[in-house]
């Protein structure tokens, strides 16, 4: 059995969206809405046109890309630029090219999606509008629950989430497509279909095409079952988290310019809590958690607090890094290149800004009674050019900077005084 399931669903009552977006947004938004030109994207586009309308104070941008995938999308693009016009909304298009690396196709098409999505700029506050539904949401729980999710995982989509600093809304989650549908053929605009959402090779067409179906004629009523069983999750998950974010903030700080939490207050948590605590802060970092495997792990290694070794983990994303009593999380490539040596008067600066090529910022130590110039230097071989290898290996043991920073914590040296570490604060 295939095809659309049919949830013989009352007519979409726009006027009901329309006034759940007036609580949700009470002042002035710039919304960027995501618009593909199929059935979804479109119906949201019209019904966020129509709040607009009612109420003038907000701006709308149709925001269309066009991944290069389907023989078609150069049409899709031209329709999409025609109907914006006809609607009188403000519209931008944009092409990429996606490849098909690790993590698969339709990944790396939203990675490329949100990168553009994150460069549109308004003197507004921005929203991005996705026109997700019930039956998404249903798919996205069930690929997530196969592929061995844990409980944020199985939370699958919310009305609102942040992407960095974009806030999404995605208001039609309680609708389904039959309702969506409907909707749209009031205007007798034919949306575009793209084969590619029949080809079920893919896992989520597979789902959408032969199981649910399947789970329709046996469980008409499932897809409400599916979306109470994901707010109780998303309940459960959010209590969870808020605990476990207090629980790692209590022993963290910031070290070195990067943040840090205490190994032996981590060592003292039991080992499930330990477990959620790193999770809540990947989560809150909005960065994937590493295998069940390499979690289990991981947690192990920075509860050997006895032997104090040095551990280091990496993903794509972030390094995790064990160094004596601190644990060291920061984004993967942040430090890639030794800052440039630098010069200075005595007194002409306490601070200044190091690319690294990430922004950071360097504290020089105050030399009250030292006169002529300071030599700032970041490499471990040219501070050797002005200090002993058994002093530098000294300085950097007293001050506990691990090994991987540094080629980044600067060696202050006067000409008249001894040298001193300075300190590097990062700024993003």
């Amino acid at each position: 059995m295939s095809g659309t399931v049919k949830h013989h669903m009352p007519v979409l009552l726009v006027d009901d969206i329309i006034h759940k977006l007036a609580d949700m947004f009470p002042g002035p938004v710039h919304f960027f809405c995501a618009w593909s030109g199929g059935v979804d994207s479109t119906s949201l586009l019209y019904i966020m046109r129509q709040f607009v309308i009612v109420d003038p104070r907000h701006q709308l941008t149709a925001v269309h890309v066009d991944h290069s995938i389907h023989p078609s999308s150069s049409l899709w693009s031209a329709r999409c630029a025609e109907l914006a016009g006809e609607l009188g909304v403000d519209f931008v298009s944009h092409r990429v090219k996606v490849e098909s690396e690790r993590g698969g196709l339709e990944y790396h098409a939203r990675e490329l999606r949100y990168k553009i999505f994150a460069k549109l700029s308004s003197d507004l506050p921005r929203c991005l509008m996705l026109g997700h539904h019930a039956d998404d949401q249903v798919e996205t729980f069930f690929l997530k629950l196969l592929r061995g999710a844990g409980l944020s995982g199985l939370c699958s989509m919310r009305v609102f989430s942040k992407r960095n600093d974009l806030l999404v809304c995605r208001p039609l989650l309680c609708y389904h497509k039959t309702q969506l549908r409907g909707f749209l053929e009031q205007y007798g605009q034919p949306p575009v279909h793209d084969s590619s959402n029949d080809d079920t090779a893919h896992d989520r067409n597979y789902i959408r095409h032969m199981v649910l179906p399947q789970l329709a004629s046996r469980w008409p009523t499932y897809a409400s079952r599916v979306q109470s069983a994901v707010n109780a999750l998303q309940s459960d998950w959010d209590y969870l988290y808020d605990h476990a974010l207090k629980k790692i903030s209590e022993i963290s700080s910031t070290r070195f310019g990067l943040y840090c939490f205490d190994r032996v207050m981590f060592s003292e948590q039991s080992f499930s809590e330990q477990h959620l605590m790193i999770r809540a802060y990947l989560y809150s970092k909005q960065w994937f958690f590493p295998s069940r495997e390499q979690m289990h792990h991981l947690v192990l290694e920075l509860s050997s607090v006895k032997s104090m070794r040095y551990y280091y983990f990496q993903t794509h994303q972030f390094a995790l890094v064990a160094y004596d009593d601190r644990v060291f999380i920061y984004p993967r490539g942040y430090f890639t290149q030794s800052p440039d040596s630098i010069t200075l008067e005595v007194g002409d600066v306490t601070d200044y800004d190091i690319y690294c090529p990430n922004p950071c910022r360097v504290e020089v130590p105050m030399y009250p009674n030292s006169v002529g110039t300071i030599h700032i230097v970041f490499s471990r071989q040219k501070a050797l050019q002005h200090i002993s290898a058994h002093r530098l290996k000294r300085l950097y043991q007293s001050a506990k900077v691990p090994p991987f920073m540094r080629g980044y914590i600067p060696i202050v040296k006067p000409s008249d005084a001894s040298p001193k570490l300075g300190s590097i604060i990062a700024l993003a």
